[in-house]
């Protein structure tokens, strides 16, 4: 809180003698101010005592009421020796020191009569508004206090607008200010735009999840629809469970037997069918064997999804335990031809034996073979016994002895290069 104030105080020169006083009465002065008829009413001498006398009382007064916050100041005229008196006041918030002002003051000669020269130095947590309200105090307080000693109430004034600003500050604390209520608004905004994007990110995700689904249904329809096409186009519709059993039961007419395998031949709904069986005996080599009866099975299982017109089907194989040993060779039974390499290599491994590798040299060989069948039959290397001989016992014409010649040689090289390779 301010300090009380104390009641204005009026400066009153000794009264004019007369003739109750027993003094001589004194004519007053032309010049007397009658704004200040007790000044006028003295000699300069006088009301100039008058003068300090009422600085000097003020002073003592501000000091009482002050204290520490209460500054003394020395300064002198340059043309006299006398100094004006000069002292700051360090003016505070009751409620909140830190809202502080430094008031600056310096005396006339004449103060009361004359208007005190006022300065405010330095202010601490005030704002321009507040400020200029007390530059615009101590500019026209002065003057409407003329006269009379005038220090204690311009500084309760200014107390008063100090208090007026802790005041603004604390409803501008209980408030938002201006800048954080635009960080308040950014933060919404930007969390807004980012649940935004997350929703849009999500939309996207269902979307491309969506057309996925719809494509994989579309894939999977079209793959359906294929193997639908491709069971009606089959020449034989069978059974997916042992077809090779069916179709044993049915009467079969030998048609060739090698060396490896068995083949036969029957009809089975109006469709000639060929039946291959192979019989491979473990006796050495067990584990040789299985591993490749095992490669066996999975070539089959290969080779029945192939489906071309220009291709033999595979319909169906089966690998049973041969019923007359006791759990140790194995037979091979399938439904066309095709798989006869596997067929030979269990063979060969069983026997202790391995088969030359196939190589590019063995499929010219193989080529020439079916060359010559396709020329003279199927059964030629069955009766003759090397290609030399097929060129001494067959006539033909030139271009076609041209033709067998460079069929044959073809073969004779193949034949002397594994030769000479074994």
């Amino acid at each position: 809180m301010a300090p009380t104030k104390s009641p204005r105080n009026k400066i009153v020169t000794p009264k004019t003698p007369n003739k109750k006083n027993g003094a001589s009465p004194v004519r007053a002065s032309p010049a007397a101010d009658h704004s200040t008829p007790s000044f006028a009413a003295s000699g300069p001498a006088a009301a100039m005592a008058n003068y300090a006398l009422a600085q000097e009382d003020e002073i003592e007064a501000l000091k009482a009421i002050y204290m520490d916050d209460y500054e003394e100041v020395e300064t002198k005229g340059a043309w006299s020796k006398t100094s004006d008196r000069a002292f700051k006041l360090s003016l505070k918030a009751s409620s909140n020191p830190e809202i502080n002002a430094l008031l600056s003051v310096r005396f006339t000669a004449t103060y009361p009569k004359t208007i005190p020269l006022l300065a405010l130095e330095s202010t601490h947590g005030l704002r321009t508004k507040s400020k200029k309200d007390i530059e615009n105090l101590i500019q026209t307080r002065p003057k409407e206090l003329l006269g009379e000693v005038m220090i204690f109430e311009v500084a309760t004034q200014i107390q008063e607008i100090l208090e007026d600003a802790v005041a603004d500050r604390q409803e501008d604390e209980a408030v938002p200010s201006l800048e954080e209520e635009r960080a308040v608004h950014e933060a919404a905004a930007e969390e807004l735009a980012r649940k935004q994007e997350e929703e849009k990110m999500k939309q996207r995700e269902e979307d491309e999840a969506e057309q996925q689904r719809i494509l994989k249904e579309m894939v999977d329809l079209e793959l359906s629809r294929r193997k639908e096409q491709k069971r009606q186009n089959r020449p034989v519709t069978a059974t997916p469970v042992s077809m090779i059993s069916e179709l044993e039961k049915l009467p079969m007419t030998l048609i060739r037997r090698g060396p490896v395998t068995t083949v036969y031949a029957l009809i089975h709904d109006s469709t000639q069918l060929a039946i291959k069986r192979a019989r491979v005996k473990a006796e050495n080599h067990l584990s040789r064997v299985k591993k490749l009866v095992e490669e066996f099975d999975q070539s089959m299982e290969e080779l029945k999804r192939i489906k071309n017109e220009n291709i033999i089907t595979i319909l169906d194989f089966k690998i049973d335990r041969a019923p007359d040993e006791n759990g140790g060779p194995s037979f091979v039974k399938l439904a066309d031809a095709g798989s006869q390499e596997w067929l030979h290599n269990a063979i060969y491994a069983a026997r202790g034996t391995e088969k030359a590798e196939s190589a590019r040299k063995t499929d010219i060989w193989d080529l020439g073979i079916i060359f010559l069948q396709m020329l003279f039959g199927v059964d030629t290397p069955q009766k003759y016994s090397s290609p030399g001989a097929v060129m001494e016992d067959v006539e033909m014409s030139t271009p076609l002895v041209e033709m067998r010649s460079c069929a044959i040689g073809t073969l004779i090289a193949c034949s002397n290069s594994l030769a000479f390779n074994k």
